[in-house]
This record gives structure tokens, sequence and C-alpha cells, in this order.
């Protein structure tokens, strides 16, 4: 997947471990967050750095929220030496250099890069979720996931501020991401009903996989609202007969244009779909690793 450089290596076992993790991650993101700040005020982008001013204060409030939630659940604050692994990157280091040496930095693209640290973020907990064994856990990792979407909403609200504030005016592509995700959804719909014949052990989870396919396939194309633009012969999967890692392949092509579409929806309701196929998405993905061997 293009969204996280690295699943989670193994599962969380523990909610100590779960809020080091978090007070970790956001930490690492108010620091970043202060340094970018710090480089654009060097270089004289006064504006650009205000933005990763109150990135930075932001971020340090949720570590804050972190360390109380801590408190309350488990009586001890954050320790990071219940950290059994190194959790994947959610802030892009290339794209943060890239920023702060361009003399085209502006304030949109610093939120456009927030924007897409929170979607890895939600990419992140949703794993730890899917991966849960204990119910306490993957109700903490989802609340964990739930606040990542809202913190890259609030963001998509500052990013659209400022894209008319910088007035530019180019207008978003249509939602052509949606486009490929409907086409991987209905290549799975094809799929997967015979992956589910020919895995007997796990039948029962494929067609349960068919359904959804076919319901997402549906509810992207009322997003694209394009449906007439996917010829029928692009759809059928390859391979003969088919191998769990093509369908693990449509499986991430679904999630990574379900986010990708998500990025540039200019309608708050759009974008909340597709944040929903994207997590749904997700747990497929999650599943589908599981299945072939690859958690």
């Amino acid at each position: 997947m293009s969204l996280l450089r690295g699943e989670p290596p193994a599962s969380v076992r523990s909610l100590a471990e779960l809020f080091a993790i978090a007070m970790a991650l956001e930490t690492e993101a108010a620091q970043r967050y202060a340094a970018l700040d710090e480089q654009m005020l060097a270089v004289g982008q006064q504006g650009v750095a205000e933005v990763f001013r109150h990135l930075a204060a932001e971020e340090r409030g949720h570590a804050d929220h972190v360390r109380d939630w801590s408190c309350s659940t488990t009586g001890a604050a954050p320790d990071p030496a219940w950290i059994r692994w190194q959790p994947p990157e959610t802030l892009e280091e290339e794209e943060a250099r890239g920023i702060a040496s361009s003399s085209l930095a502006s304030a949109y693209r610093a939120l456009s890069m927030a924007v897409r640290n929170e979607e890895r973020a939600f990419a992140f907990w949703s794993y730890v979720a899917a991966q849960a064994d204990e119910p306490a856990i993957q109700h903490a990792a989802e609340r964990m996931a739930g606040e990542e979407l809202h913190h890259a909403a609030l963001l998509r609200r500052e990013r659209r501020r400022a894209f008319h504030a910088e007035r530019h005016h180019a207008r978003a592509a249509p939602l052509r991401p949606a486009l490929e995700a409907v086409r991987a959804e209905r290549a799975l719909a094809v799929l997967l009903p015979a992956l589910a014949d020919g895995e007997m052990a796990a039948s029962a989870e494929f067609r349960r996989l068919v359904g959804e396919a076919a319901s997402m396939a549906e509810e992207a194309t009322s997003v694209a609202d394009e449906a007439e633009e996917i010829p029928a012969g692009e759809v059928a999967p390859a391979g003969n007969p088919p191998r769990l890692p093509e369908a693990l392949r449509l499986a991430e092509l679904a999630l990574d244009a379900y986010l990708g579409a998500a990025d540039i929806a200019r309608d708050e309701v759009v974008m909340r779909r597709l944040q929903g196929l994207a997590e749904r998405g997700i747990a497929r993905v999650v599943l589908l690793r599981r299945l072939s061997g690859h958690v």
C-alpha cells in the first residue's frame, strides 16, 4: 500500500502499549511541525511558519489528550517502555523536506501534507483495531482512528480556506480515483467467488467479501457519478486460476483510490462517504493479508 510504508508488525497487546504508541506518534508529529515552523521562518515564509506553529500546538494538544486518557483508563501516563516495535511513520519525511526547501511553499501545501498525515494515522489505527484480540484494545484503536478522521476533516476545512485565500483558480479534477475503485471492486466481485470455491477453509470469509465488493462498487459508482465511463470489459481479474495475491492487489488498489478521491473531494458529504469506504477497505486488506499469510 502507498498510504503507509508498512503495516503494524504485530498486534497491540495492552492498553498501556496502545497509549504509549499514540503518545509517541503525537509527540513526534509535534516536534516535526515545530522544526518546519523554524525552517519556514529562516527563509522568510512567515505565513507558512504560522501554519506549522499551529499544527505543532494541535499535536501537543492531542498528546495531552492521550496522556489524560491513559491516566483515566490505566492509572498511569504513557510509558515508552511498553512499545515493542517501531510504529510505521505517519509523517512523510521526504514530503516535509520538499516543502521546507521549496520557494513555492504555501499554507495550502502545508495543510495538504497535514491532511495526508492524519489519513496515515487513521489507517494505522484502523489496522491496529483490525488486528486486536481484546475488545477493549479494538474499541480504543477504533476511537483513535475516528479522532484522526475528525482531525483530517478539520484540516480539510482549513485547507479549503487557504486555497481560496491564495486565490488558486484550478478546479479539482473529477473523482477519477473513485472510478479506479469501481473497477477494482467489480474485479474483486468476479474473482472472489472462484476463490471461495477453491479455498474451502476460508470460503465463508470469501463469500462475505463477495457481497461487500458488490455493495462497495455500487456506492463508489454513485460517488463517482460517471459509471458510464467504466467499460465492462475492463473488470476481468488477471490470473487463471484466481489467486489470493491478485485479490489483495485489487483490494489495496481500491483502498488507495478511495483515499485519493477523498483527498480531492470538494463536498463534505462525498468526502465522508469516501472515508467510510476507505475504512471498510482497510479492514478488508487486513483480512486478505491474514488469509494469504502476510500477517
